[in-house]
């Protein structure tokens, strides 16, 4: 679901159903530096992680150094990191297609060609950090150095905010027609803002704020209600205009008096004008309703109709749908624009317009118009001739609140100066005239009491009826839509909570929290402008001995396997070289006796070589023994011929270099032999008696021959260990491998173990190979001293 969705209507009269929008933004912009991401997902490496964002636009990325873009990763950059938004950097950088029109995505002036004007919040930026793998921390906004949120800088009243500006948009919505009768301008004001997000461990804590939101309309409808105005008030003060003309009980009255005075003596009368200030009290009016907004009762949505705006508090509108009261204090998720919201927005501009309140437009008309008529002022100027024909006026002239003696309003009055400036003696002239003026301002009160009351009683109504049908009109066709299909919006917008439940921007695990989300034609072309975004991920705790026993693990089968197999295939190779070696060097020292004897000493010398041979050959067949055991010890596993348990195992016997040392020994001794006059030397050092070095020998070979028996028992004890323990040490092979690797090669705490288990069988069995071979040499010996 995105998030941005549309909100859920009340039952409320305005009310409307508006269907979900699918399409997707499409964008023009110099690819290489976008990404085609449409979300603000970002794949960071390590098991911690943090990423602000200070600006992103859906399907823009604005993956650039100077978008306010950091992001801190435990593994590879742990931070923190920061980044400062570059409006400069933006401007112009990318074209945004919404619907069927295309614009910069940046502004540097406000009012300017393009859908951003970021004034104060072009100084935000981004800080992320991720010092461990359970530790993450990220903010981005106007911050402090620390990453603290920063949003009190708009309280001082030097903030500029920024505007969000949708006015090439709304044809698309409200069509041309209304655009150029009802709304021509929208934009959305945006105050100070940022977020935060932590993970330390399994605890997650977010913060947000958002100084203020308000909405800007302009509307030639607005801009033309005082020209209305003008008209239902002229309207309503028509019963008074009425009493002036023919037939009118003013003019009646009047013209009653111009005669009484025509009817006096030397004089004649004639009535010059009256009238009833009508104008001024609409000028008044007008003078009212331009000279400070309207508003509805709340004071949350204010209409000036000096300049055709239509201003609304929504921060204070969506704290009161919200129940709550502060805006920072909101639930995630919070939409600006929802149903009681955008019907709060309709009624309050109703109640601005014609509502009962002290501020709406009709009250201010009427509180004018109430004053004003009983302010308007009567005048009745009457010509009046002298004798030799000499003209002076006179008149009364006062309030129509004096006229019917309202409190406090001035008395008319009567001046007949222009009659006493002559000079002439009028004699009775000039009293019987003042006498008709003032006995008329006591007949005026009487017709004008009834007009007025009927205006007071009608403007009201009369301006209400004149304005309801416009008032309409800019709600349902331009307003509503508007609100409905423009733009949406979500304070502490959190993906990863209801309605949404999904991920948040570094993927499964992770918290993300926004200060503002706000979607762009979200019917048509459902562009997301992310403002202010925190996400973190981290572990809830590690387990280092579990990771670090894994570890070890892996590392200790992969390296033991393959010193094991190495050196099994060593072991076995020179365990049978030594074999080797031994026989060919028994066989050419029997060779080499039996041609030094004569035919008897070659019977003896065959018996003895028969019985060396016997012995040579239980010794090859021990030597092939260990070889099979070796074969089938690497047949099976290379780690089964290795079982620590077999301290005398065939395998053990010739593992290592020990065995070839002990071969070597052999070969050392073989080649002395081999030689006369060391053989001779060697028999010198021992024994000059031939008996002894016979006695010797025949010592080394009850020694050879014992040696040569334990050594089969061993291997026969062995060759059954092996039968019986092979499948289950197959069933157990990393255990033995890291035994045998480390026995061979040293690596580690193990394998010292396991080579010292095996020291002292190597050493049994080299042992017996040595002692065999100083058997066979003092029986050579003494064979060849008999001979001599």
């Amino acid at each position: 679901m995105n998030e941005h969705s549309r909100r859920s209507r009340g039952l409320l009269t305005r009310a409307r159903a508006v269907a979900i929008g699918t399409a997707a933004a499409v964008v023009i912009a110099p690819t290489a530096l976008l990404s085609s991401a449409l979300a603000d997902d970002v794949v960071v490496a390590g098991d911690a992680a943090a990423h602000g964002h200070g600006l992103f636009v859906e399907g823009l990325g604005l993956d650039v150094a100077g978008a306010a873009r950091s992001i801190a990763s435990s593994a590879t950059a742990p931070g923190p990191t920061t980044d400062d938004l570059d409006a400069t950097v933006l401007e112009g950088l990318v074209d945004v297609n919404l619907g069927t029109v295309s614009l910069p995505l940046i502004t540097p002036t406000e009012g300017g060609d393009g859908l951003l004007y970021l004034g104060d919040l072009g100084t935000i930026s981004s800080r992320s950090a991720a010092p461990s793998s359970t530790e993450a921390v990220a903010s981005s906004g106007l911050i402090n150095e620390d990453g603290s949120l920063n949003v009190d800088t708009a309280a001082g009243g030097d903030f500029e905010p920024a505007q969000l500006d949708v006015t090439r948009l709304l044809g698309q919505v409200i069509g041309a027609e209304a655009v150029e009768e009802l709304v021509n301008g929208a934009s959305l004001e945006i105050g100070a803002l940022g977020a935060r997000a932590a993970k330390d461990g399994p605890t997650v804590t977010s913060e947000y704020a958002v100084s203020d939101l308000e909405l800007n309309v302009d509307s030639p409808l607005v801009a033309a209600l005082t020209t209305d105005v003008d008209t239902a008030v002229g309207a309503t003060l028509q019963p008074l205009v009425d009493l002036l003309g023919t037939g009118g009980a003013v003019e009646t009255a009047v013209g009653d008096v111009v005669e009484t005075i025509d009817a006096l003596p030397l004089v004649s009368a004639e009535l010059d004008a009256v009238s009833i200030d009508t104008q001024s009290v609409v000028d008044s009016v007008r003078t009212e309703l331009l000279s400070e907004p309207l508003s509805n009762a709340e004071g949350s949505v204010s209409v000036n109709l000096a300049d055709g705006t239509i201003t609304v508090d929504l921060a204070q509108l969506v704290l009161d749908a919200a129940g709550v009261e502060d805006l920072n204090e909101l639930p995630a998720n919070t939409e600006v624009l929802s149903g009681p919201v955008v019907n709060a927005v309709l009624d309050g501009v109703t109640d601005a317009l014609v509502g009962p309140g002290a501020d709406s437009l009709v009250s201010k008309v009427v509180d004018v118009v109430t004053d004003g008529v009983y302010d308007a002022e009567l005048d009745v100027a009457i010509d009046v001739t002298a004798p030799l024909g000499v003209t002076a006026p006179v008149s009364i002239n006062g309030t129509l609140g004096g006229f019917l003696g309202e409190a406090g309003a001035a008395e008319p009055t009567v001046d007949v100066s222009g009659l006493e400036l002559l000079g002439i003696d009028l004699g009775g002239i000039l009293t019987p005239v003042t006498t008709a003026l003032t006995g008329l301002v006591g007949d005026l009160g009487a017709p004008l009491e009834p007009a007025v009351d009927e205006v007071l009683a009608d403007v009201q109504p009369t301006v209400t009826t004149a304005l309801e049908p416009l008032v309409t009109e800019l709600l349902d066709d331009a307003l509503e839509p508007l609100l409905e299909q423009v733009v949406d919006a979500r304070i502490n917008a959190q993906p990863t909570a209801a309605p949404f439940s999904g991920t948040g921007d570094l993927g499964a695990g992770s918290f993300t929290v926004r200060a503002l989300s706000i979607s762009v034609l979200p019917e048509i072309a459902d562009v997301d402008i992310e403002l202010g975004s925190a996400s973190v991920r981290a572990l809830d705790e590690v387990d280092a001995d579990a990771d670090a026993d894994a570890v070890d693990a892996v590392d200790a089968d992969a390296v033991d396997a393959d010193a094991t197999d190495a050196t099994d295939a060593t072991d076995a190779t020179d365990a049978t070289d030594a074999t080797d070696a031994t026989d060919a060097t028994d066989a050419t020292d029997a060779t080499d006796a039996t041609d030094a004897t004569d035919a008897t000493d070659a019977t003896d010398a065959t018996d003895a070589t028969d019985a060396t041979d016997a012995t040579d050959a239980t010794d090859a067949t021990d030597a092939t023994d260990a070889t099979d055991a070796t074969d089938a010890t690497d047949a099976t596993d290379a780690t089964d011929a290795t079982d620590a348990t077999d301290a005398t195992d065939a395998t053990d016997a010739t593992d290592a270099t020990d065995a070839t040392d002990a071969t070597d020994a052999t070969d050392a001794t073989d080649a002395t032999d081999a030689t006369d006059a060391g053989a001779t030397d060697a028999t010198d050092a021992t024994d000059a008696d031939a008996t002894d070095a016979t006695d010797a020998g025949a010592d080394a070979d009850v020694s050879a021959d014992a040696d040569a028996t334990d050594a089969d028992a061993t291997d026969a004890g062995a060759d059954a260990d092996d039968a019986l323990g092979a499948d289950a040490l197959e069933n157990d092979v990393d255990s033995t491998d890291a035994l045998d690797g480390a026995g061979g090669n040293g690596v580690d705490g193990t394998g010292t173990l396991a080579a010292t288990g095996s020291t002292s069988s190597l050493l049994s069995v080299a042992g017996a190979i040595i002692l065999v071979a100083l058997g066979v040499t003092a029986m050579v010996l003494s064979r060849r001293r008999g001979k001599a």
